[in-house]
């Protein structure tokens, strides 16, 4: 079921990915993540009232909302800010980076063993990406100040990880965290847009059209945060990171569909890579042969 959750999860992350590009193209980034955290905040907020839960955000302690810092407010604010200077594709297949750090960083700070399936599967993951990459930049696509942004959104994410494994542990309550999450993340995009950024007019911008696109994001952030940190709480943080690279397939064919970015038959190909590296240890699990040599 936690697995379940996660591919849930990439899915939405992936429709992120093409719904924030398709809205940088009236709205600047700062306006995009703000909008975002306070309408997520709204959106989990109301959930747990119904729930009798209103204020069940407070009792999880202060590291849920110093997790919101990292993500989703600079995370967010980073990869909108480098969604706008490269490709909806490049901005998806970013995050299939993580699965070859984390499981390292994992057994660094948390003690958790790494199995040659996960080593295996992230292997092939970043094979892929690269694969993917060489595609892109072969047909023009992506910027190098982007991809930086981007690269260090991902970091922030990584940093995020290990904090959210040991608070998923210790609380076990996703939705309360979650919203704890975006009370922080508000904050971030508050200062992001009137400090540093500080637009003349502020949402002037907005048409009824983005104003539909906006609200799917607002319901594409609040879902997967949910689910992520549902997992986080039954799966190893190298087993949950592995699924973070369908983000970049699933974004890849939705931005080749919706916004009519190209993909060619060697991206296909990288992309086939990637699913393969993502599942390698369910796959393994699956073979009863296989599972009893590598267990975990």
């Amino acid at each position: 079921m936690a697995g379940f959750a996660m591919l849930l999860a990439s899915f939405f992350w992936a429709s992120m990915a093409v719904g924030n590009k398709a809205v940088l193209a009236t709205v600047i980034f700062a306006e995009v993540a703000l909008i975002r955290f306070i309408g997520t905040t709204l959106v989990l907020g109301s959930v747990q009232a119904a729930r009798g839960q209103a204020k069940g955000f407070l009792q999880v302690g202060p590291w849920p909302f110093i997790m919101g810092v990292l993500e989703p407010g600079m995370v967010s604010v980073l990869m909108l800010w480098g969604a706008s200077h490269t490709t909806a594709i490049n901005a998806a297949m970013i995050w299939a980076l993580p699965p070859i750090i984390q499981p390292f960083l994992g057994r660094l700070v948390l003690k958790e063993p790494i199995h040659p399936p996960v080593v295996a599967g992230a292997v092939l993951t970043v094979l892929g990406t690269l694969l993917l990459f060489r595609g892109q930049s072969a047909a023009g696509g992506g910027s190098l100040f982007g991809d930086m942004l981007l690269l260090c959104g991902v970091g922030c994410s990584m940093v995020n990880q290990l904090i959210a494994r040991k608070v998923a542990v210790r609380h076990g309550r996703p939705l309360a965290v979650t919203t704890a999450q975006f009370c922080s993340a508000s904050v971030i995009g508050l200062v992001v847009l009137f400090v540093l950024v500080r637009p003349v007019e502020p949402f002037a911008d907005i048409t009824p059209h983005t104003a539909w696109l906006l609200f799917f994001l607002i319901f594409a952030t609040a879902a997967p945060f949910s689910l992520y940190n549902y997992a986080l709480a039954r799966l190893p943080i190298g087993r949950v990171s592995l699924f973070t690279p369908l983000i970049g397939p699933m974004g890849a064919v939705m931005a080749v569909v919706i916004l009519g970015e190209t993909l060619g038959a060697w991206d296909i190909g990288a992309i086939a890579i990637v699913m393969v590296g993502a599942f390698m240890p369910t796959i393994v699990a699956r073979i009863p042969s296989l599972a009893r040599r590598f267990p975990g």
